[in-house]
């Protein structure tokens, strides 16, 4: 809940013609596992933290990940990873008295086989105005648009992770910016679900102090075909060459890739 407060404050703070407005949800990851025998409900909880009454809107994007991995929002059920279309709500929005929780109740009910894959979006809780900012037009705060607060949440069906975890490197020609001392890469994850510990890092040999490095370990969450960029500083190896080691880790179910590449920092 404190971090989803942190967002909200964050959000109000970027444009200066929103009246503040406080208010939490929780929780702000709904976790689905529901088959067509079994549809599956989930409270979310709505708490109204300003002086006066507010009524909350609960509206719905896809979530896709481009080719530069940035996180993107469309319409929702426009991408083949939604499940917007087995979601239905007991009610979209709801009118919350000062320091009150009011509840908005989501069920999931697949109206076909549930396949392994791990489908997902995003769901915005926002304060109902007579006009709400568009989420998906960059030029909302224009004509007298106000800007609505709102704070994200993630639905995720089917999340389970899978036994046979598999990736890509992208490009296998990792570049190494020698201005700055940053290397970079990109890989894919192509399990069909979503694998919640990809692990990466580096191990290094330096040609001149005959030293060992490695780094630490970064963890990292992927959903189905998302391209994560990887980004290591080697400034700390200091001058000289090094031979160095880039591994992926996928965790215990899949296989650990390297690739080896000579460094030289000046």
């Amino acid at each position: 809940m404190i971090n989803s407060r942190i967002i909200l404050i964050l959000l109000t703070s970027l444009c200066s013609n929103v009246s503040a407005q406080d208010f939490e949800v929780a929780p702000v990851v709904l976790n689905f596992t529901a088959t067509v025998e079994n549809p599956q409900s989930i409270n979310l909880y709505i708490t109204n933290h300003d002086e006066t009454p507010n009524t909350y809107k609960l509206s719905f994007s896809d979530e896709y990940f481009g080719q530069d991995g940035e996180r993107k929002y469309v319409e929702a059920g426009s991408t083949e990873n939604s499940c917007f279309k087995w979601i239905s709500l007991d009610r979209q929005e709801v009118l919350v008295g000062p320091e009150q929780t009011g509840t908005i109740t989501l069920n999931m009910s697949p109206n076909g086989p549930v396949t392994s894959n791990t489908k997902w979006m995003s769901a915005f809780v926002s304060i109902k105005k007579e006009k709400n900012a568009d989420i998906f037009n960059n030029n909302s705060t224009e004509a007298g648009i106000k800007l609505i607060p709102r704070i994200a949440i993630k639905i995720l069906q089917n999340f389970s992770e899978k036994s046979d975890v598999k990736f890509e490197i992208i490009d296998s020609t990792i570049f190494f910016n020698k201005t700055n001392n940053v290397l970079s890469l990109k890989f894919k994850n192509t399990t069909e679900g979503e694998v919640k510990q990809f692990k990466y890092f580096y191990s290094s040999y330096s040609e001149t102090t005959n030293k060992e490095f490695q780094s630490v370990p970064t963890t990292t969450t992927l959903y189905p075909n998302q391209i994560k960029n990887i980004s290591h500083n080697l400034s700390s190896l200091g001058t000289g060459s090094h031979e160095c080691l880039f591994l992926i880790d996928p965790g215990v179910l899949g296989t650990i890739r390297a690739i080896r590449k000579r460094i030289t920092i000046d």
